[in-house]
């Protein structure tokens, strides 16, 4: 049944959003890589925007994502609570925060 068949892909999209963190790496030289691009840090919004918009789509919410933000070791601090401050502001509340450095 057709009815059947949208419940399933809801399901579906609500499983896929839940099991799939939201991941970006803060750069040393300030950007942010995010879906394979290097984004400005003052322009990160646009793209966690579009997840929100992704999520709440598949019957979930922000609150329910988790944000794991890794930053280079040479990264700048402010810009690491920037970047939270940025997902916050859109309802995001759960963050891994990891710091990777390679002295190469």
């Amino acid at each position: 049944d057709h009815r059947d068949l949208h419940v399933r892909s809801r399901r579906q999209r609500q499983m896929c959003i839940r099991d799939r963190p939201i991941t970006m790496q803060l750069m040393a030289n300030g950007g942010v890589l995010y879906a394979g691009e290097i984004v400005p840090v003052d322009e990160i919004g646009g793209s966690l925007q579009r997840e929100r918009d992704i999520i709440l789509a598949a019957d979930k919410t922000p609150e329910q994502a988790t944000v794991i933000v890794r930053a280079d070791g040479r990264a700048n601090a402010g810009d690491v609570q920037r970047v939270i401050q940025i997902c916050q502001e859109l309802g995001f509340q759960q963050f891994a925060l990891r710091a990777l450095y390679n002295q190469d």
